[in-house]
């Protein structure tokens, strides 16, 4: 897929994980639905809408390995989120990990959930466990790839903490995960997941989504058409969901699981890198898994030194983020360590 991005002959993209590119194929798609609007106007809402949203959320359900009907098209994972949360007592005690994303742990906070926040260790699978022996606790919530550190939570060690705690439910942000890891929702423990759909899916801004099992629906006691009830209320980008259902189709007819053993090798490379640099944080050093998302120590004056380099990459925390999809080859890992060595 890489020839569908232009700005990869431009420059060295690691940016994923802030935004994927535009895909040329999806610009050509854009600039002919613009043009029907225009050409159309209201008659263009009433032809494309519902039947953009059918496609976007039944693609979503196959891609994510969930039952189709149990997918829903949002503006952003906040939305997505924040509409979950409205079927849960007011009394719902949350387990949440400090260092996650602002959406995630706000939400949580100002519709006034009480939580329990442990901070992420190396080995913060058994810290989620042992609060979970320790504390009366309803509800787990995480993002499954930490967006700063790139942190990635096992998913097999998940599945042991649901075998443990059965009635936890557990909801998950995907947002840095679906599209960058080979997945199925129907063969994990999680509950409900939720994201937005302008990274590693590469669908452009503007949707987001929820995922559920119907053990979510048990869980809450609602029925699906008392979900889809809440998750139909506002509107969404008539372009903006059917770029989605564009990009979800163009997958389909890709080699995923090639194109991310592809994505992994790199991400590999770019980990040894790092390592041999030591230029990791010490909890990502010493984990054996781990997302294609790296922040490694580094200064601002770096930092801008790599931009001079057209490397794309931001800043977070007190270091710089960068990041591998299936786009990027081995060529762009040389040239980002050349930049690197000649910036430090």
């Amino acid at each position: 897929m890489r020839n569908f991005f232009p700005i990869l002959e431009e420059c060295v993209y690691l940016n994923t994980a802030y935004t994927a590119p535009l895909a040329a194929p999806l610009l050509a798609w854009r600039q002919q639905d613009e043009q029907a609007y225009l050409n159309k106007a209201d008659r263009y809402k009433l032809e494309n809408e519902k039947q953009y949203i059918v496609d976007a959320e039944q693609r979503l359900a196959l891609f994510s390995g969930a039952e189709v009907g149990h997918a829903f098209v949002t503006t952003n994972f906040s939305v997505a989120f924040h509409h979950a949360l409205t079927f849960l007592p007011s009394d719902a005690h949350f387990l949440l990990l400090e260092e996650e994303y602002p959406s995630l742990l706000g939400t949580v906070q100002s519709m006034g959930f009480t939580s329990t926040v442990i901070k992420v260790t190396h080995d913060v699978e058994a810290t989620v466990f042992s609060t979970l022996a320790q504390h009366p606790i309803d509800v787990l919530a995480i993002s499954m790839v930490q967006y700063s550190s790139g942190i990635l939570f096992d998913l097999d060690l998940l599945k042991k903490i649901k075998a443990a705690f059965p009635e936890i439910l557990i909801l998950v942000d995907v947002t840095q995960y679906l599209g960058a890891e080979l997945f199925s929702l129907s063969e994990t423990p999680i509950d409900a997941i939720f994201g937005s759909t302008y990274k590693w899916l590469m669908a452009g801004h503007g949707t987001g989504f929820a995922v559920f099992q119907s053990s979510f629906f048990t869980h809450v006691h609602k029925d699906l058409a008392q979900i889809r009830e809440v998750y139909d209320r506002g509107q969404c980008s008539v372009s903006a969901v059917g770029s989605l259902a564009f990009m979800l189709d163009v997958l389909s007819q890709q080699d995923v699981e090639n194109l991310l053993l592809q994505k992994d090798r790199l991400a590999m490379q770019l980990r040894q890198g790092l390592l041999q640099r030591n230029l990791l944080d010490s909890r990502v050093a010493q984990r054996s898994k781990h997302s294609s998302i790296y922040t490694f120590n580094a200064t601002e004056e770096v930092f801008h030194r790599l931009l001079e380099k057209n490397i794309r990459c931001i800043q977070r925390g007190m270091g710089i983020r960068v990041s591998v999809h299936h786009y990027n080859n081995a060529d762009d890992l040389t040239q980002f360590f050349a930049a690197l060595d000649a910036s430090i």
